[in-house]
C-alpha cells in the first residue's frame, strides 16, 4: 500500500499574516482554479462570477505570502508552493465536506417522536420542561408512556425513562433529582397501633405494600430488607 506525502511549504520570505491569516473559504477557491484550470471553469463548477474567483484567489495569495498560479496560454497552472499547497487545501476540503454531512445529518434527525416512560405521578412536575423543550426542537414530538414498570429501554419500549434505582450498565444515566422516601400513616391508624418510632419498629405494623409492577422500585427493595416479616394489609 502507498502513501501521498507531502513536501513542506517553503517558509524563508514567506509574508504570512499570522494575525489573520486566511479565510478557509477561500481555499475552495484555490481548489477549483486547481482541479478546472481557469477561473471560468471554477466560477461554473462553484456557480459564482470569474472575478468572484480572482478576487477570492488573489487574497488567499495575499494573506499566504506567495502567489499560487501562474496564467498560461492555456489556462492557469499551479505555481512550486500552489502543487504544495494542494494535498494540504484537499485535506481541509474533504474535513469541511464530512463536517457539513454530519451537520445536515444531524438536523435531519432531530425530527420524529421521543417516548419518554415515567410514573403518571411525575408528568404535571415535567410539563413544563417539556414545553421549553418543544420550544427549542419544534420538529421532536414527546410521547408519555406512563407506567409504574420499569420498561425495558434495550428492547426498544422506550427511548428514555425517569426513574429511580441505580442505572443499567448497559444504559447512559444521569441523575436529575433526589428522591425523598417516607412512611406515612392516618391519624385513626396511629390512634389504634401506636406510632413507629424506629425502622424496626415496622415489622409490628399493618403497611400498605407495593404491588408487582413497582418490585423493582428502590423504595420496595427497601421495605423487604427492613421489615421482611411485616404484615403487608393491603
Amino acid at each position: 500500500q502507498s502513501h501521498a506525502a507531502a513536501a513542506p511549504l517553503p517558509t524563508e520570505g514567506a509574508k504570512v499574516h499570522n494575525d489573520e491569516m486566511f479565510d478557509w473559504a477561500d481555499l475552495k477557491y484555490f481548489l477549483a482554479v486547481a482541479q478546472h484550470g481557469s477561473t471560468i471553469a471554477a466560477g461554473k463548477a462553484l456557480r459564482v462570477s470569474q472575478s468572484t474567483v480572482h478576487r477570492r484567489l488573489s487574497e488567499l495569495e495575499r494573506r499566504l505570502g506567495h502567489e499560487l498560479v501562474s496564467r498560461q496560454p492555456s489556462g492557469y497552472r499551479l505555481t512550486q508552493f500552489g502543487e504544495q499547497l494542494l494535498p494540504f487545501a484537499k485535506k481541509v476540503g474533504t474535513a469541511i465536506n464530512d463536517l457539513e454531512q454530519f451537520v445536515t445529518g444531524i438536523a435531519r434527525s432531530e425530527a420524529g417522536v421521543i417516548r419518554l416512560t415515567c410514573p403518571e405521578p411525575v408528568i404535571p412536575r415535567i410539563l413544563p420542561l417539556i414545553e421549553v423543550f418543544h420550544a427549542r426542537h419544534p420538529t421532536i414530538r414527546v410521547e408519555f408512556v406512563t407506567s409504574d414498570r420499569y420498561l425495558d429501554l434495550l428492547k426498544g419500549e422506550a427511548d428514555v425513562a425517569l426513574r429511580s434505582g441505580d442505572t443499567d450498565d448497559e444504559l447512559i444515566g444521569r441523575k436529575i433529582a433526589e428522591s425523598i422516601w417516607a412512611v406515612y400513616a392516618s391519624h385513626a391508624y396511629i390512634a389504634r397501633y401506636g406510632k413507629p418510632e424506629r425502622v424496626e419498629d415496622l415489622t409490628r405494623h399493618r403497611l400498605i405494600g407495593l404491588d408487582e409492577a413497582l418490585s423493582k422500585h428502590r423504595a420496595s427493595k427497601w421495605l423487604s430488607e427492613v421489615a421482611p416479616d411485616a404484615l403487608i394489609a393491603a
